[in-house]
């Protein structure tokens, strides 16, 4: 009898250290897919963004300028060209749901302090003021629409351009937020070894003009960037999707560093137009 009751002791143990790692791996830490990805849900929800850039996902600081926090999107201010190295800002789908009238209220940006650009300095100049957050993707609300006015997110374009590919990039970014729901986007001027000026405070002419994409959302991470020249072009925009890294090495500015080493590393090496 008492052999018996141990040989029952050790059954029960062990029954129940089987139920106990069993629970372990069922309930425990869950390994990342397959791709080497995290959860990326809640790494963006729990930080609680709501409005502009979230602050975790802005460039790096070089090349260095002036960082304005403005209510929908942010950038970093260059006071040598008068205008932004950067403007970094989300874009959700539920954004795009309103269609508040666009106001056309160019003006300076007092945050840019003596001799930024003024509308004037564009006129008669041959260029658009050509807007760098868009806004077509601020329509959600009378301030959010005449924020994108301020001088500091204007850039001049040349006509074609602006009213060419660029504005069927943009466009076709509105298309993907409304897809995926929420992505982050930077976008800014690239200047040439001979900078032209225009106005009387010398505002730069860029020679290209970038944008990097950024779906930080499960499933499906990924990443896309774009380097146009400032002239009219006709091509798809299919044959310009590049890699975020590409981008990176045309600019010199380090996109989304903040992000997770893997994260980063897999999403900035990647440029497939058929995964948007």
């Amino acid at each position: 009898m008492e052999t018996g009751k141990k040989i029952t002791w050790y059954s029960y143990a062990g029954i129940g250290l089987i139920a106990i790692v069993f629970l372990i791996i069922y309930y425990g830490p869950k390994k990342n897919d397959e791709k080497g990805f995290e959860d990326t849900d809640s790494v963006i929800s729990n930080k609680n963004i709501e409005k502009g850039a979230a602050a975790e996902l802005l460039p790096s600081a070089e090349p260095a300028g002036q960082i304005i926090h403005n209510q929908y999107y942010t950038l970093s201010y260059n006071k040598k060209y008068k205008q932004a190295n950067w403007v970094s800002y989300k874009l959700s789908s539920q954004m795009l749901k309103n269609k508040t009238g666009r106001t056309d209220n160019f003006r300076a940006d007092a945050e840019a302090g003596a001799g930024a650009a003024t509308p004037e300095d564009y006129k008669n100049s041959g260029y658009h003021r050509g807007h760098l957050c868009p806004a077509g993707d601020m329509k959600f609300s009378e301030e959010a629409m005449s924020e994108t006015f301020l001088m500091t997110n204007i850039s001049p374009q040349a006509a074609d351009f602006d009213g060419g590919i660029w504005r069927e990039l943009e466009e076709q970014v509105r298309e993907w937020a409304r897809e995926h729901k929420e992505l982050y986007i930077t976008t800014g001027p690239v200047f040439g070894k001979q900078v032209k000026t225009i106005g009387r405070n010398k505002v730069a002419v860029p020679e290209y003009f970038y944008k990097v994409i950024l779906d930080y959302k499960q499933p499906g991470l990924k990443g896309i960037g774009f380097i146009f020249k400032n002239e009219a072009n006709d091509d798809y925009l299919q044959f310009h999707a590049i890699s975020i890294d590409s981008v990176e090495s045309f600019t010199g500015i380090d996109f989304f560093c903040a992000l997770p080493d893997a994260d980063e590393i897999a999403i900035e090496k990647s440029a497939k137009w058929q995964e948007w």
